[in-house]
């Protein structure tokens, strides 16, 4: 796997694990962290917005398992069946067709990522509901204030535009 050859990589060059390699390479660039380190080189390549959309989507699944499971996240998104390059690629076809502007003016706009079915709809024990719940089907842009005012709500109408491989296992 590519963790493997990562972390072989990293011990070929004398570092316990390519976490402690990414950490020594941030060292020597100046950065207080990997993570600034990450977003500087992300900023370069002009992906700075792609990064910090990743980094939230990142975030909110983390938060998500660790506060409505009981063992919380304890797998990677990967083996959860979460694919952060389709999740992105969906929105930034939606941000362009639909809305036609970037990704980077909806986020300053105030738009937030929403999850039409809820998550809370899923068994979030299930790594194949909590692929579901992060479809990119499922997710779509909506302004910040009607996100926070729909909250859990499950609007009929959009449900019925969603795919149904992405709904939770207990409505088929």
């Amino acid at each position: 796997s590519l963790t493997e050859y990562q972390n072989h990589r990293a011990q070929q060059r004398g570092f316990a694990s390519f976490t402690e390699y990414r950490k020594h390479l941030a060292q020597k660039a100046g950065f207080a962290n990997d993570a600034e380190y990450r977003k500087h080189l992300a900023q370069e390549r002009g992906e700075l917005e792609v990064f910090l959309l990743k980094q939230r989507l990142r975030t909110q699944l983390w938060n998500t398992l660790n506060r409505y499971t009981k063992h919380g996240k304890v797998q990677s998104s990967f083996e959860y069946g979460v694919d952060y390059c389709a999740i992105i690629a969906s929105l930034e076809l939606e941000a362009e067709h639909v809305y036609g502007m970037p990704i980077e003016e909806l986020r300053r706009l105030g738009y937030h990522v929403d999850h039409i079915i809820p998550v809370s709809a899923y068994d979030l024990e299930d790594a194949d509901e909590v692929a579901r719940a992060y479809n990119p089907q499922n997710l779509r842009w909506l302004p910040g204030v009607e996100n926070i005012a729909k909250s859990a709500k499950l609007i009929l109408d959009l449900i019925l535009q969603v795919p149904s491989e992405c709904h939770p296992k207990k409505w088929t």
